[in-house]
């Protein structure tokens, strides 16, 4: 957590201990999360904490392309490349349908297809999250 505070202080994001809670909480866990399960671990900590709160830090932090938000799936999870000087927040996430594990890579080139075929027809692209599903190694055994 260190290497954030000082990439979010180098892009001027203001992480409060709550959005550090918030963002610590899904760092540690590394798969999607709901803001409830995010919140009933947090209360753990902040017994006080409530949704509205919770759901404010969430939208903070998908902003500041910190976490991502899983749309399909009503979920956030920390970006992986969060420690990477990036402008635009674009992924590729893999989830286990067993597990919920996620998986996250990027590919410039499928990026770049996308860029293209939107600059066709007038759309500039600044974030993008593909979603794939499948099943992990573990889960197959």
């Amino acid at each position: 957590m260190k290497d954030i505070d000082a990439i979010c202080l180098d892009k001027n994001i203001k992480l409060t201990e709550l959005r550090k809670d918030i963002l610590s909480i899904l760092y540690r866990k590394n798969k999607p999360m709901g803001a409830y399960d995010i919140l009933d671990t947090l209360k753990k900590k902040r017994p006080n904490a409530e949704p509205p709160t919770v759901y404010r830090v969430l939208e903070f932090l998908v902003d500041a392309k910190l976490v991502h938000r899983v749309e399909s799936q009503n979920t956030y999870v920390c970006c992986s490349s969060i420690l990477k000087e990036k402008t635009q927040h674009k992924a590729i996430l893999l989830f286990c349908k067993v597990c919920h594990q996620s998986f996250e890579f990027e590919d410039d080139g499928v990026f770049l297809s996308i860029d293209k075929f939107a600059k066709k027809h007038k759309l500039e692209v600044d974030d993008a999250l593909i979603e794939i599903k499948g099943v992990c190694a573990d889960c197959r055994k």
